[in-house]
């Protein structure tokens, strides 16, 4: 993580580097000095029980920075990862588990720097760990939702992006959420064979795809039209909340800065919107079905 006297900077460029990733760096780290006191033997069992090859390259890297032996061998399995990938990050979250239970064991009563830091980071980053399993606190945002979205393969890398930042990178999960929205309407518009004008806003884009699977507000009475223009409402919150708050346009000077709060309410509108989008694509095709 960060330290919290870094500057501007150097804020946004751990943050670069961390984007799209499921499993933060500043884990990643803490996880690989852990390793200090492992015999390589079992730092080998360890990450090729549960899948990982090694980089050699990588490990004589990190053995040139310094790193020592074990920390180095480590750092060579965890680099065959990308951790941008749910199955590579859940990988790496499996052998994760499996050390830090180990290392509980043996660590017994005494204080175990290394070991707490890669907790704090942990619980820091969205994780829980129960003492047997890690996982994801993916219950602050919609889970049925991100579940039913993560089926849609363009959507659903926008899902992992927002679940893999709501928490440690609040400002990517408001950035993904807007981005949520806009790849619903594209993936309808495609599936229509309906014209994407990229210079199309946000409001624009979800008006033309409403319009297009007639669940504009416009096109109903009262009742549902209430609903519907709440929708409407909700995109344009969603445009403007990512221009306030996200982090596609950079930090700006005495910007708010964005709480996991915050998040946590731009994930579950853009997932409510576009969980509606794409269902009501999927009920249209199959009414039109032979």
């Amino acid at each position: 993580m960060t330290p919290p006297d870094a500057t501007s900077e150097e804020r946004a460029s751990s943050r670069a580097v961390d984007r799209g990733r499921l499993v933060p760096r500043a884990v990643v780290e803490a996880f690989i000095d852990c390793f200090g006191g492992t015999v390589l033997r079992e730092v080998d069992a360890l990450f090729t029980d549960v899948g990982f090859s090694l980089d050699s390259s990588a490990e004589e890297r990190a053995a040139q920075d310094g790193r020592g032996q074990r920390r180095s061998r480590a750092a060579g399995y965890v680099a065959t990862a990308d951790l941008a990938v749910p199955r590579d990050a859940d990988q790496l979250l499996q052998a994760m588990a499996l050390a830090l239970a180990d290392w509980e064991r043996e660590e017994g009563d005494n204080e175990w720097g290394q070991l707490k830091r890669l907790r704090r980071n942990l619980d820091r980053a969205g994780f829980s760990w129960d003492g047997s399993s890690l996982s994801r606190r993916v219950g602050t945002v919609p889970v049925p939702f991100a579940l039913r979205l993560a089926e849609v393969e363009d959507v659903g890398r926008e899902v992992d992006r927002i679940l893999g930042s709501v928490e440690w990178d609040p400002a990517d999960a408001i950035t993904a959420a807007r981005a949520l929205v806009e790849t619903a309407c594209k993936t309808v518009l495609e599936e229509l064979g309906i014209e994407i004008d990229e210079r199309d806003d946000l409001p624009s884009l979800y008006k033309k795809t409403a319009l297009s699977l007639k669940v504009d507000v416009t096109q109903y009475d009262i009742v549902y039209r209430q609903i519907l223009q709440g929708l409407t409402g909700t995109v344009n919150g969603l445009a403007g909340l990512r221009n306030k708050l996200g982090d596609a346009h950079g930090p700006r000077p005495r910007a708010v800065r964005p709480q996991p709060r915050h998040a946590r309410m731009a994930a579950g509108a853009a997932m409510t919107v576009a969980t509606f989008l794409i269902e009501t694509l999927e009920e249209r095709r199959a009414a039109s079905a032979p």
